[in-house]
């Protein structure tokens, strides 16, 4: 008497079996998965590209802020010596 679970199953039968009709499917599902930890890559990524950002513009801003502050120094002493 035959185990149901040791007869061989062809896998035609098999709707989950990788084959030529299903290989672009298996490959396209396999490739959309992403591993958890590249998640938290492009995450950490993201989130340091973003504070670059930040830095750079309160860099501009303080830039800004020393010329305006040195313009009206000069004017201020222009305006004393005139």
């Amino acid at each position: 008497m035959k185990s149901s679970l040791l007869t061989q199953r062809s896998s035609a039968d098999d709707s989950l079996a990788i084959n030529s009709e299903t290989l672009h499917q298996y490959y396209c599902t396999v490739q959309s998965e992403v591993h958890p930890e590249t998640l938290v890559d492009e995450a950490m990524n993201r989130r340091q590209a973003n504070a670059l950002m930040a830095r750079r513009k309160r860099s501009r801003l303080s830039g800004w802020a020393v010329f305006a502050v040195l313009a009206l120094a000069m004017g201020g002493l222009v305006w004393l010596l005139g």
